[in-house]
């Protein structure tokens, strides 16, 4: 195969996935879901499941994903003062 350097060993898995293949369809998958409004685990999970890796990876792969996006925006609108800290304290 032409791409066989993109073969890489995941040895928490014991898997080889072609990273090349995941970058593709990590791109598919945002373009899929900014279009439709899903939310990305819709397709990530069943799309890494495919690919090779158990489940629970792939759960905690899209869990780290949806962190670290809140986690950003997060940052993001407290520097636009977008946050009410009054209200969260409330909570």
């Amino acid at each position: 195969m032409p791409f066989d350097f993109l073969n890489f060993y995941f040895p928490i898995v014991s898997a080889e996935l072609n990273v090349g293949l995941l970058f593709i369809a990590g791109i598919l998958t945002g373009i899929i879901t900014g279009m439709f409004g899903l939310g990305g685990g819709f397709i990530v999970i069943p799309t890494l499941s495919f690919y090779g890796l158990p489940i629970s990876l792939a759960l905690t792969t899209s869990a780290n994903q949806m962190i670290a996006g809140s986690l950003t925006a997060f940052i993001t609108n407290t520097k636009n003062k977008n946050v009410d800290f009054k209200l969260v304290g409330q909570l």
